[in-house]
C-alpha cells in the first residue's frame, strides 16, 4: 500500500512538472519579453549608478573602517544573551511567529547556524557601506572627505551594537538595512538637483513596496529607519534649493502624501505574507503585542504619553547614561547644533523645512506612540544613527571655514565618545562570559567531584534553585545584553543554564520537569548558597546546585 502511494506521488508530480514546462512552451514568447524587459532594467539601473557616482573603490574604504570598528564581532565569539538558543534551534519558524518572516528565509537557507562570528558581521559591515553609498546619492551629497569622516557615526553608533550582540538577528537586519536605503534610492533618485517632485512608474513603486515589506518582516524597526530618511531626504533637498528661497509647498504635500501610501501599501503588503506565513508556518506568539503594545495607555492618557515620549527623545538625544549606560553628552549637543543652525536660516522664511527636520527627530521615537510612552530598548531605536549622521553632515557642510573646522572637531569629539562608550560594552561582554565559562566549568567540576560514579557519557540530570546575579563597573545600554550573565538573566533560567552548557561542550543534559523540581525544595531549603561547600548536591540521579537564597518562580511554590 505504501509502494502505491509513493507511485502515485510520483505520478501526479510528473504530471505538475509537464504541466508546467508545456505552460513555459505555449507562453515561451512572453517569458521572453519578460526576461527582455528585466534585462533592460537592471541595464539601466546600472548605467543610472555609474552616471550617479558609484564606484567599487569608495566601497572598499568603507568597508575596511567598518571592518575596524566591528572587529570585536568579527574576531570574537561573543556568545551572550538568546545567542545560546539560535545556536540549538532547529527550525527557525519562531521568527514567523514574531512577524519577521524575512529572518526565518535567511536562517533558513542562508546561514543555518546563525551563532557565530564573523559570517554575520561580513554581512553586516558590507550592507553598511552599500546602504551609506545609496544613501549618499539619494540626499545628494559626493563622496568626499566629509562623508568618509561622518560614517563611522552612521555604522557603528551605539544603537547598532546594541541589537548586533544578537548574532540570529545580524544578517536579516543587515540585508533589511541594503533593502530601506535601495528603496529610498529607488523611489527617490539621486538627489543632486534637491528636486522635490516624485514621479516613479508604477513597476519602481511596486517593487519599492517589496523591498520595503521585506524590510519590515527582518526587523520591525527598519519602516521607522525610511520614514526618518524620507524626511531627511526631503530635508537636505529643500537646503540644496536654498535655504532663504520657500520650497514649493503643495509639491511637498504631494510627495508626502504619495510617501505615506507608499508605506501604508508596504506595511498592508507584509501583513498579508505575515498572515499567511502564520497560518503555515508558526503561528503568531504574540511576542511583540505582549512585550510592547499599550493601545489603553495611549488612548486614555495621550498627552501624558506625548509627554513621556518628549522626555524619553531629551534623555536618547541628550546622551543620557540610563539609555546608553554612560554619559553620551556630545551626541546631544551635535543634534542641538545641527538644529540651531536649520532653524535660525528656516523657522521664520520657510517653516516646512523645519517641519521635516522636526520629523526626522521624531520618527525614531513613533513606536511609542503604541507602548503608551514606556521607554523601548535602545535596539528599536536603530535610526538614531542616522539622525546623529545627518546632523554630523548638516555641520560638515558649513560655507565659513572657521565653522567647517569646529565642526570636524566636534565629529572627531563625537567618534571618540562613541569608541569609548562601545569599548565598555566590549569590556562587558568579556568579563560576563569569562564569568559564565568559568562558572559553568566549575559547577560540572564540583559535579563529578561530588558522585564516585560520574559518567560525563550518561545524561546529566540537573537542578538549579534561584539565581547568581552578576554585574560589572562597564556601561549596558538600556535593556542591553552586554551585561547580561546567562545565570541571572531570568528569573526562571534554567533553561539558558543548560541551553548555555550544551553550547560550551557540556552533553546531555536533562532538566527535571516541574514537579520533581517543586519536591526537591525540601532538600534546597538545607543547603547552603553557591560557592559554599554542599552547595553542589546529588540527590537520586539528579544534582542539585543552589545559586542564591531567593528562590525562582519554579521552587518559589
Amino acid at each position: 500500500m505504501e509502494d502505491i502511494y509513493k507511485v502515485t506521488l510520483c505520478g501526479m508530480a510528473g504530471l505538475l512538472i509537464a504541466f508546467i514546462i508545456l505552460v513555459l512552451f505555449m507562453r515561451r514568447n512572453t517569458l521572453c519579453v519578460a526576461l527582455e524587459k528585466a534585462d533592460r532594467a537592471l541595464a539601466a539601473f546600472a548605467a543610472q549608478a555609474r552616471i550617479d557616482g558609484f564606484r567599487f573603490r569608495e566601497m572598499g574604504v568603507l568597508i575596511f573602517i567598518g571592518a575596524v570598528f566591528y572587529g570585536y564581532f568579527l574576531f570574537t565569539f561573543s556568545l551572550s544573551i538568546d545567542n545560546e538558543n539560535a545556536a540549538l534551534r532547529q527550525d527557525p519558524g519562531v521568527w514567523v511567529s514574531q512577524g519577521r518572516w524575512f529572518t526565518y528565509l535567511v536562517e533558513k537557507f542562508l546561514l543555518q547556524q546563525p551563532s557565530v562570528p564573523f559570517a554575520p558581521y561580513i554581512i553586516l559591515i558590507t550592507a553598511f557601506a552599500a546602504s551609506y553609498i545609496a544613501l549618499l546619492r539619494t540626499h545628494g551629497y559626493h563622496a568626499s572627505w566629509k562623508t568618509y569622516l561622518a560614517y563611522p557615526v552612521f555604522c557603528a553608533f551605539p544603537t547598532w551594537w546594541t541589537i548586533a550582540t544578537f548574532y540570529a538577528n545580524t544578517p536579516a537586519l543587515a540585508i533589511g538595512l541594503v533593502l530601506i536605503s535601495l528603496s529610498a534610492y529607488l523611489y527617490f533618485g539621486a538627489g543632486f538637483t534637491g528636486t522635490l517632485a516624485i514621479h516613479q512608474s508604477r513597476a519602481r513603486t511596486g517593487l519599492t513596496i517589496i523591498l520595503l515589506a521585506c524590510a519590515i518582516a527582518a526587523y520591525q524597526s527598519l519602516i521607522l529607519m525610511f520614514i526618518c530618511y524620507a524626511c531627511g531626504i526631503l530635508l537636505t533637498r529643500c537646503l540644496r534649493r536654498d535655504a532663504l528661497c520657500r520650497p514649493p509647498v503643495k509639491t511637498l504635500a504631494i510627495t508626502l502624501g504619495k510617501l505615506t501610501l507608499l508605506v501604508v501599501l508596504a506595511i498592508l503588503f507584509y501583513e498579508i505574507i505575515n498572515k499567511l506565513a502564520q497560518r503555515f508556518i508558526a503561528n503568531d506568539s504574540g511576542y511583540i503585542a505582549k512585550a510592547f503594545f499599550n493601545y489603553d495607555k495611549t488612548l486614555g492618557h495621550p498627552f501624558r504619553v506625548l509627554y513621556a515620549i518628549f522626555r524619553e527623545q531629551l534623555a536618547v538625544y541628550g546622551g543620557s547614561a540610563q539609555r546608553y549606560g554612560a554619559r553620551f553628552l556630545i551626541s546631544g549637543i551635535v543634534v542641538c547644533l545641527a538644529t540651531l543652525v536649520i532653524f535660525r536660516t528656516t523657522l521664520f522664511k520657510a517653516p516646512v523645512i523645519s517641519m521635516l527636520w522636526l520629523g526626522v527627530l521624531f520618527s525614531p521615537f513613533a513606536l511609542h506612540l503604541v507602548t503608551g510612552g514606556e521607554p523601548l530598548p535602545m535596539r528599536t531605536l536603530i535610526p538614531i544613527a542616522y539622525v546623529s549622521w545627518l546632523a554630523s553632515l548638516i555641520l560638515l557642510s558649513a560655507k565659513r571655514t572657521v565653522a567647517i573646522f569646529a565642526s570636524i572637531i566636534l565629529v572627531g569629539l563625537l567618534q571618540v565618545k562613541m569608541m569609548g562608550v562601545t569599548s565598555q560594552y566590549i569590556a562587558a561582554c568579556a568579563i560576563v562570559q569569562s564569568h559564565d565559562r568559568l562558572l559553568a566549568a566549575d559547577i560540572y567540576s564540583r559535579i563529578g567531584e561530588s558522585s564516585a560514579d560520574f559518567d560525563p557519557s550518561a545524561p546529566l540530570k540537573m537542578d538549579f534553585y534561584g539565581r547568581k546575579k552578576f554585574s560589572t563597573i562597564y556601561a549596558n545600554a538600556w535593556q542591553g545584553t552586554m551585561n547580561g550573565s546567562f545565570f541571572s538573566w531570568d528569573l526562571d533560567n534554567i533553561g539558558r543554564i543548560t541551553h548555555f552548557m550544551t553550547v560550551m561542550g557540556y552533553p546531555n543534559i536533562v532538566v527535571p520537569d516541574d514537579a520533581q523540581r517543586k519536591a526537591l525544595n525540601p532538600v534546597f531549603d538545607n543547603m547552603p548558597v553557591w560557592p559554599a561547600a554542599g552547595s553542589v548536591k546529588k540527590v537520586g540521579d539528579i544534582y542539585l546546585i543552589k545559586l542564591s537564597k531567593e528562590p525562582d518562580p519554579t521552587h518559589a511554590f
